[in-house]
């Protein structure tokens, strides 16, 4: 067998452990995890229910953001409670009128993205990843009004 069939089929194998261990690990971690998770996403839900019965909807995202920012660096975890938390407060929320104008329609998937980061910068939050994924939960809500 040639030398570069050898050391293809080596790196795969690698790849191939490599991938397995990090499925494993994510499986590992979400079982002992998973009560917390639930708990805590159950707790940012009625908060976010709470919250919204007594709030305008700008007021749930500006909330949002304010514990967005709790969340520290790259934390999937917090930023998903705080858009469960949003989800919901904007669910709870009274109307608000021309909350939803201006929100692209589902397939116009880059005028989506375009909103949600010209949405953070209005707020502050130029280049804000987490910002602009917590956005799509406003484009969700508005959406699902329609």
């Amino acid at each position: 067998m040639k030398t570069w069939v050898k050391v293809v089929i080596g790196l795969l194998a690698v790849g191939f452990v490599g991938a397995a261990a990090l499925v494993g690990g994510i499986y590992y971690w979400v079982s002992k995890n998973k009560d917390t998770l639930i708990a805590e996403t159950r707790e940012a839900v009625e908060a976010g229910k709470t919250y919204g019965a007594s709030h305008k909807k700008d007021e749930c995202i500006e909330y949002s953001l304010t514990k967005l920012g709790d969340c520290g660096g790259f934390n999937l975890i917090c930023e998903t409670k705080n858009k469960m938390f949003l989800q919901t407060c904007l669910g709870s929320s009274a109307p608000q009128a021309n909350f939803c104008d201006g929100i692209p329609k589902m397939s116009e998937i880059i005028a989506t993205a375009q909103w949600t980061v010209q949405q953070c910068a209005k707020r502050g939050r130029i280049n804000d990843q987490p910002c602009t994924r917590l956005m799509q939960a406003v484009t969700a809500h508005c959406r699902a009004m329609k």
